[in-house]
């Protein structure tokens, strides 16, 4: 009976809330998956119909499924927002501990995010293999999808390393099956057996992860709480950077997505190219703006997450010059984390060291000019949705967003009038440097200016 009004209010307020972003994007993703299906189908159809008439697509459906596990954990680990524990007010209803955790399984059968790669690998799968070969590769798929999502579900739920860490460890063992399967009993199985004994396994880590969900306790009172109190110095106001992006939904998620997306793209376009020729090519465009963007989110919004208590901030002693000298330096660990990102590349002689290195230099530099953002940003929300939102956007703002495409200009007009890429990475190397000397004066300049007008910055944050 209570599972019935759970559901029903569930379904009330899924009515009244419901997203049509995350509708939009799904939407987006589906038709971008099956544009490039399509595509990969008509430049590889005659490959492929050899490899169906061969009977040897059906030993691909487990190794496949598996890999789009991580996947599938990224995605839902954005994307998904379901309630993991009972808030104070469902607290005060005689609501079972178990009548919860069977509403937490339900919802997750329903979850459209469950079904979108199952429906994928349903469209691949009638593509390349038998009918009864890709039902099969539906249902072990389907099952794939519901495991991962109650692995979701139990780490939202799951409070402390402490408990979270059996999740992680349940997965780790997962995957570590999964490779001694298809190593040494995949073949011996054949493909029926194999996707059949598979599901069977992935069934029992499914129930293995409800059954922890059902164990685990979640309390809403269960927070971690400082128990001394120190100054406020540079340490902690760099860790006051990294701590709003880490809290900040809008930001992190658009972070996380921007930076695989253009690492990805950067991976996809340099394969097979020569490292001496990939800026020449135009390839190289696609390391830079990895590097540019892993900070041009956050330095299109300085000061906007701390206009949320900037009246506090003001009481503190501690000066702007401070704040924006710690924050151009955290910019600078962004542009270096998208860097690491690139390293396998050289490895692999996608690009050469020196390319990167220059570019790495060049958007260090470029950060500079992020910071007079600061003299006319708005006030953000911290946890509002990470997309379609304008939600402090002003004139200042768009107009000075033209300023960051300056960079993109220099780097194309580069690639493009000289040939030696030497010469380029030679010229892109002292862009920056010179742009880092000048850092410290330029951001003393931005702070007297901030300070000039303090009362209407203020004014500002309070709308």
């Amino acid at each position: 009976m209570m599972l019935k009004i759970l559901l029903k209010l569930w379904w009330i307020q899924k009515r009244r809330t419901f997203d049509w972003k995350r509708l939009g994007l799904f939407i987006y993703m589906m038709l971008c998956v099956i544009v490039g299906l399509c595509a990969g189908y008509w430049q590889a159809g005659g490959e492929l119909d050899q490899l169906t008439s061969r009977g040897e697509m059906g030993l691909i459906i487990v190794p496949f499924v598996v890999i789009l596990s991580p996947f599938e954990l990224w995605m839902k680990l954005l994307l998904k927002t379901d309630a993991a524990g009972m808030d104070d007010y469902l607290r005060s209803k005689p609501i079972p501990k178990a009548t919860w955790n069977h509403f937490l399984l339900v919802t997750n059968l329903v979850d459209y995010l469950n079904w979108f790669i199952p429906v994928m690998v349903l469209i691949i799968g009638k593509t390349l293999m038998p009918i009864g070969y890709a039902l099969l590769a539906f249902c072990l798929s389907l099952t794939q999808n519901f495991a991962d999502g109650l692995m979701i579900t139990g780490i939202r739920k799951a409070q402390g390393w402490e408990y979270k860490l059996p999740l992680w460890l349940m997965l780790l063992f997962y995957y570590c099956i999964s490779a001694l399967f298809m190593i040494f009993f995949m073949h011996w199985l054949g493909a029926i057996g194999s996707t059949i004994a598979w599901f069977f396994i992935t069934l029992g880590f499914g129930i293995s992860i409800y059954a922890y969900l059902c164990y685990v306790k979640h309390y809403n009172e269960q927070r971690s709480q400082t128990s001394k109190v120190g100054r406020i110095g540079g340490s902690s106001l760099f860790s006051m950077e990294y701590i709003s992006l880490l809290r900040s939904k809008r930001l992190l998620r658009g972070e996380l997505l921007l930076l695989g997306i253009m690492s990805v793209q950067a991976y996809i376009r340099s394969m097979g190219i020569d490292p001496d020729n990939d800026l020449n090519g135009g390839e190289g465009i696609y390391v830079f703006m990895t590097i540019m963007f892993s900070s041009l989110i956050l330095g299109q919004w300085v000061f906007s997450i701390e206009g949320n208590f900037f009246h506090g901030l003001m009481t503190k002693p501690i000066s702007v010059f401070d704040m924006l000298w710690r924050k151009f330096w955290f910019f600078i660990l962004l542009n270096l984390t998208a860097t690491l990102l690139l390293v396998p590349g050289i490895f692999l002689g996608y690009w050469s060291p020196l390319m990167v290195l220059s570019a790495f230099i060049f958007c260090a530099g470029i950060n500079l000019l992020y910071m007079p953002t600061s003299l006319f940003s708005k006030r953000i929300d911290l946890f509002s949705s990470a997309f379609f939102n304008y939600q402090g956007a002003s004139m200042g703002v768009n107009v000075y967003a033209f300023v960051t495409i300056i960079p993109i200009i220099i780097y194309s007009c580069l690639i493009v009038f000289i040939d030696n890429t030497l010469i380029v990475d030679a010229i892109l190397s002292a862009i920056g440097l010179t742009m880092l000397a000048f850092s410290r004066p330029f951001i003393q300049w931005v702070a007297h200016r901030f300070m000039a007008k303090k009362y209407k910055r203020m004014e500002d944050f309070m709308k």
